[in-house]
């Protein structure tokens, strides 16, 4: 565990040594946060790259109000949203239809586990959430996986809070759709 005064303090004075024991120590976590958003590795690995470039150039405002782990993960999210964003416009564009059966607000965990049955370890689960449209993925990482509210989601997408709850909505629906395909998949592997 490294010493975060201390990597910072060296971090903005340009350390080389300072700045590789910052990548070494949160290299790995930030890119699981990257394989979240991205469609492929290759995507992830954009993702990855620009958000370190990010961190760095930002670290001066880093004001020690969370854990330098969680003010960096907010900027890989924000790194992967913004070229998102930036590849796939028509996110702001898409329109807002009316949803009579509304689902509940259940967290992705519970969604899971009822229709899941405990048989799929994490990796997978995120194999299955690659396969989700791209705003639908993003939703619901930021919802059920980053715990944002709707307000923020709307904010960093740009698009209406009642959107964010219609996608998160299709994203869980989709996503149960996946898991119980899945399941089956597995089911049918194992018993044929």
């Amino acid at each position: 565990m490294i010493n975060e005064q201390w990597i910072l303090t060296q971090c903005l004075k340009k350390d080389p040594k300072a700045e590789t024991a910052l990548y070494l120590e949160y290299k790995n976590y930030m890119y699981g946060v990257c394989l979240r958003y991205a469609r492929n590795e290759d995507q992830a690995l954009e993702f990855f790259q620009e958000g370190f470039i990010n961190v760095f150039q930002s670290l001066n405002s880093f004001n020690g109000q969370s854990t330098l782990k969680t003010w960096m993960a907010r900027i890989f999210v924000n790194t992967a949203v913004s070229i998102l964003r930036k590849e796939r416009k028509h996110l702001e564009n898409l329109r807002l239809e009316v949803i009579v059966n509304q689902h509940s607000e259940d967290t992705l965990e519970d969604n899971i586990n009822d229709e899941a049955d405990h048989w799929m370890d994490a990796e997978m689960v995120l194999e299955i959430i690659k396969q989700l449209p791209e705003n639908y993925r993003l939703v619901l990482n930021l919802y059920a996986i980053d715990g944002l509210s709707h307000a923020k989601i709307a904010e960093i997408l740009q698009i209406g809070e009642s959107h964010s709850r219609v996608l998160l909505t299709r994203a869980r629906k989709k996503l149960n759709q996946l898991l119980i395909k899945k399941n089956l998949e597995t089911n049918v592997t194992k018993n044929g």
